[in-house]
């Protein structure tokens, strides 16, 4: 006894079915680990360079040729400062990282002669400039 009309149907759907999961099953397995490593060769990269850097110069203080600057970083990623000008004057360059969310003080000796802090720019890895203004 063979199958009836409805049932060869129905198998055949479910053949073709059966078909077309395991060819799409076998080509996603090929193209996921060639998307994964284009994500983090192309997109990842390019990301990281829209995020926001946004610094704050919370508090600037001098005791005599000593000035502590307290720093906190509101932005999107990690910042690196690579320098700190004082009334136009460089008195410290380095590297200095900041957390996201975290602050940082940090303590530079006054520019020679100078008494007070008129400018301070707080300069980062990434080109970006800051500015207090006392």
């Amino acid at each position: 006894m063979g199958l009836g009309k409805g049932q060869a149907n129905v198998l055949g759907a479910m053949l073709l079915l059966t078909i077309v999961i395991t060819l799409w099953c076998v080509v996603w397995m090929w193209v996921f680990p060639i998307l994964e490593d284009l994500s983090k060769v192309l997109i990842k990269p390019r990301l990281s360079e829209l995020l926001v850097e946004d610094l704050i110069i919370e508090d600037v203080w001098v005791r005599d040729t000593q000035c502590t600057i307290y720093i906190y970083n509101i932005g999107e990623v990690e910042v690196t400062v690579s320098a700190i000008y004082i009334n136009h004057i460089l008195v410290w360059k380095g590297e200095l990282l900041i957390g996201i969310g975290e602050g940082v003080s940090i303590t530079v000796n006054m520019p020679q002669g100078q008494t007070m802090v008129k400018s301070l720019k707080v300069v980062t890895v990434r080109g970006g400039e800051y500015y207090w203004r006392g």
